[in-house]
């Protein structure tokens, strides 16, 4: 797996993601927008890596959170697992999980629109976020 998002340069848009659902409370649609359009550019190799990576970062969130490890690798992704073991309860971790899976499988089953499986992921996420 570190291979496969090695190998598609994906860091940047790991340290993006953090970043973005760090600060996903004081964003708005434009930014939301701009955001996808630029995963969406990118979309040949950043569709599998981008829900990849938020899977990846909710299941370090539920580790930390329930088996307190700790194995933060940038600062990025600390303060997101940090952010998220504050805000969030148990049941609302699990079902950021499972709406992830959902999307994902959604747009591979039902070849849905990209844009609007990811605008809708991310609007989901907000909606619990200002929760």
């Amino acid at each position: 797996m570190l291979f496969f998002f090695l190998n598609n340069k994906s860091l940047e848009t790991y340290k993006q993601l953090c970043n973005y659902l760090i600060r996903i409370k004081d964003f708005d649609e434009n930014d939301t927008n701009k955001i996808i359009k630029k995963i969406i550019e990118k979309k040949d190799s950043l569709i599998l890596i981008f829900f990849k990576l938020l899977t990846l970062l909710i299941n370090k969130v539920i580790k930390k959170k329930f088996l307190n490890q700790n194995f933060n690798i940038l600062e990025e992704e600390r303060l997101l697992i940090e952010y998220f073991n504050k805000i969030y309860n148990e049941k609302n971790i699990f079902y950021i999980k499972d709406l992830i899976e959902y999307k994902y499988n959604s747009f591979i089953s039902l070849n849905t629109d990209l844009h609007s499986t990811l605008y809708s992921l991310l609007i989901e996420l907000y909606k619990i976020i200002k929760k």
